[in-house]
């Protein structure tokens, strides 16, 4: 059970993540995790971050059972005997909050804090998008405890929870992959009659097409095409297989993508982590394939100042990063343009020079050929003659400086094709092309 598992997370941690897409349980955890609590005599703080406008409407609410100033958020009145249990519900709502950062490390410092120790605990439930501000390499500002998964409904647990056969459970399990609303919603369609599953499918399928885009658009868009992928798939898919075709630059993230498609039901995966379509549903559900390829568009909501200053250190590091290709192959090789740069990649920038002097109504002085390089064919050319240029360059081995440009690329893409960066993001700009070396500390 969800709840149990993260009550006793929470015996060696402060801090408890749980990430799952939409009608999975986690308000249902919530709501287990607080009444236990107040039945064991602990104070409960409940909040809401879809609320959330500014810090205060979470900090303030904090302060007042912490008995502390809200500017100063501290915990000493909870060594007088009481302990408190903060739960804050649907927290991929902060993602683009331009506060995040600050609010994260005030939350961090005070749940780590050693009058907290024993104390103090707090549980935060989002959907598969906190996971880029919950922790690991990307975002480690609230990695300070587990990041705990829903999980699907068993056909046993589905037969135990709605106290149907074995037959309907299993049959509804077929179609839903045991995520949990979906499988009470047609529970209730089919009357708990399995014999009714074949002639209600489909028009449940088509009653449920606007939740189950909703349920999709849960997870990144590479988790989409790998729903796609398994869609068209004749057996299982090895996970490794999916996490290098959508993921080659992430392995991590492809395998927590993963973790979030299977602990909603959508996807089945075995020990030896094979994969397949768990909710059979999928197959029955109008124009499936436009909904995973072509989600419904939203102008992107962006921070001004923060894209303004994404732009500039975006563009100074690139530009650095060319100068020091160009300086390092140059002082090996004069000709290092035709020498080291592949024929193919060479003969793509000068075409772009030549469509860019072209289109270009005003003359402009010219620019070396490398400008014409995407980011991408830069990094591939530093990383072709890695060993003997360089290495000495970067005081770095290749695996590290292979992270770091996979996320200044990920980063400076966004920019470029119009996607915003949330601060979380432009602060793993700033650590990536520092370390890089391509900007100042």
């Amino acid at each position: 059970m969800l709840a149990e598992s993260v009550r006793r997370s929470l015996r060696n941690n402060q801090i408890v993540v749980v990430i799952g897409a939409r009608g999975t349980g986690k308000s249902r955890c919530a709501e287990s995790l607080a009444e236990h609590w107040r039945n064991s005599n602990l104070d409960v703080l409940t909040l809401d971050a879809a609320g959330a406008t500014q810090p205060s409407d979470l900090d303030r609410p904090l302060a007042v059972a912490l008995g502390c100033d809200a500017s100063a958020l501290a915990a000493p009145r909870l060594r007088e005997g009481r302990s408190l249990r903060v739960i804050v519900d649907r927290c991929e709502h902060l993602h683009e909050q331009s506060w995040l950062v600050e609010w994260q490390e005030r939350w961090r410092a005070l749940l780590l804090s050693r009058e907290a120790e024993g104390h103090l605990a707090a549980v935060l439930f989002g959907r598969p998008l906190f996971r880029e501000i919950a922790g690991g390499d990307a975002s480690p500002l609230l990695n300070a405890g587990p990041v705990l998964s829903t999980e699907a409904l068993s056909p046993s647990g589905i037969e135990e929870q709605f106290d149907v056969t074995k037959e309907c459970a299993e049959a509804a399990h077929r179609k839903t992959g045991g995520h949990p609303r979906l499988t009470a919603t047609l529970l209730d369609v089919i009357d708990r009659d399995a014999t009714n599953l074949g002639g209600r499918i489909r028009d449940f399928c088509t009653e449920e097409r606007h939740y189950l885009r909703e349920l999709l658009e849960d997870h990144v868009g590479e988790a989409r095409e790998i729903i796609g992928t398994l869609l068209e798939a004749k057996g299982e898919v090895e996970q490794s297989v999916l996490v290098r075709r959508y993921f080659p630059r992430n392995p991590s993230r492809g395998i927590e993508a993963l973790d979030d498609l299977v602990g909603c039901g959508l996807v089945a995966r075995d020990q030896a982590g094979r994969c397949r379509l768990a909710a059979d549903l999928i197959r029955n559900v109008p124009g499936l394939k436009a909904l995973i390829s072509i989600p419904e568009f939203h102008v992107p909501k962006y921070e001004q100042a923060v894209m303004d200053d994404a732009h500039r250190v975006a563009f100074e590091a690139e530009n650095q990063l060319r100068r020091l290709v160009a300086e390092n192959l140059g002082s090996s090789d004069d000709t290092w343009w035709t020498n080291c740069v592949p024929p193919e990649v060479r003969g793509k920038a000068e075409g772009r020079y030549e469509e860019d002097r072209v289109a270009s109504a005003v003359g402009e002085a010219a620019l070396h050929p490398i400008a014409y390089l995407t980011l991408g064919e830069v990094f591939d050319l530093l990383f072709q003659h890695w060993t003997l240029v360089f290495r000495p360059a970067f005081g770095m081995t290749e695996q590290s400086a292979r992270e770091l440009a996979a996320r200044f690329e990920s980063c400076r893409n966004r920019l470029a094709h119009a996607r915003p960066l949330s601060t979380g993001q432009y602060e793993e700009l700033l650590a990536a092309t520092r370390r890089l070396g391509l900007r100042d500390a």
